[in-house]
């Protein structure tokens, strides 16, 4: 009887549900390295995965193991780097993203440089701009101080010719 055939429940039930945690070609990370996952099969009613390291010291070495033990190593790798606890699940990358990453970074930076000059040349220009309102502040000071004066003189003037 196939695991998603129904049937009495008191019988044992022979079969595995699809995994996409486990599926072909997914990456995860233990302790011991990163790996890629090649097969996930059933072996005397206990589901194995057939897995490869990239990397660590086992590197390119191929090895099975029962399902729940990767599981179990899978997640206190986790526990300690203290990534357990989000409802998500964090799994490492393919090499082909952190590519697509690079270039998203690159990009990025790019933008970030050239938003920096933009804002050092605006800052030139602000500068500027108060060093010319400074300026014009002591224009309008000095001319103020020269109004001031012509109309002190006008007051002397009119009082000489009402004198006259």
């Amino acid at each position: 009887m196939n695991y998603f055939e129904e049937g009495n429940s008191n019988e044992p039930q022979i079969g595995m549900k699809p995994s996409k945690k486990f599926a072909n070609g997914t990456i995860h990370e233990n302790g011991s390295g990163r790996f890629k996952v090649l097969d996930r099969y059933l072996e005397n009613n206990i589901i194995m995965i057939k897995y490869q390291w990239l990397t660590g010291e086992n590197e390119g070495k191929v090895e099975v193991n029962k399902e729940v033990n990767v599981n179990a190593s899978i997640w206190k790798f986790k526990k300690v780097r203290g990534l357990i606890g989000n409802s998500q699940e964090h799994e490492v990358r393919d090499e082909t993203n952190t590519d697509h990453i690079i270039e998203t970074i690159n990009s990025r930076f790019d933008y970030f440089h050239t938003l920096e000059e933009q804002i050092h040349s605006l800052q030139k220009q602000i500068k500027g701009l108060n060093d010319s309102v400074t300026s014009l502040l002591e224009l309008t000071k000095v001319n103020h101080e020269q109004i001031q004066t012509l109309v002190r003189n006008y007051d002397l003037t009119n009082k000489l010719i009402d004198k006259i």
